[in-house]
């Protein structure tokens, strides 16, 4: 993935969600993300 961070990055369409997070809070992060979309 670290080729294409700079492409979406550039776009101000990067988001970033801490995958060492708990289940739960990577989840919520994700759907609201995918929400304001």
């Amino acid at each position: 993935t670290a080729p294409i961070l700079p492409y979406y990055s550039s776009r101000g369409i990067l988001r970033r969600v801490d995958g060492m997070a708990d289940i739960d809070t990577v989840a919520r992060e994700i759907q609201e993300i995918l929400a304001s979309a």
